[in-house]
Order: C-alpha cells, then structure tokens, then sequence
C-alpha cells in the first residue's frame, strides 16, 4: 500500500485510527475508495454482496484488514 514519495494529505490525518465504513468495498469505486482509506490509515469495515469477490479484495489490496462473513437479510 505504500508509495515511494507519496505523503497523507494533512486534512485525512485526523481520521487517523478511526474506522469507516465502505459499501460496495469489493469492486469499482468502493474498491478503490477502500484501498485509499486504509493507506490513510484507516480501519475499514468493506461491506459487499459477493463474499467471494470482496475476500479477493482484502487478500490483494486490503492486506492489513481482514474478512468476516455475515450473511444480511430482510425478514418481516
């Protein structure tokens, strides 16, 4: 995740340590938002519907988080 010459931006280092979450983490624009988070030193929490995908994800770019499955429903 590291960059050579590549600094935080002074305006995320107060999110620092604090956690965000990321819908839609696995692909896309969620993907790459989430990759960028964890460089500025963030914990993400990447939520997306296909585990598969978004494990690929946490083993390639996100290697410092890791993955939990939790199967969301809606019930009446």
């Amino acid at each position: 995740l590291e960059r050579p010459g590549y600094r935080i931006p002074a305006a995320m280092e107060r999110w620092r340590g604090r956690v965000a979450l990321v819908t839609g983490a696995s692909v896309g624009i969620g993907a790459a938002i989430a990759v960028e988070l964890v460089r500025f030193g963030m914990k993400v929490v990447g939520c997306a519907r296909d585990v598969g995908k978004i494990q690929v994800c946490s083993e390639v770019k996100l290697s410092v988080c890791g993955v939990t499955k939790c199967k969301l429903t809606l019930s009446q």
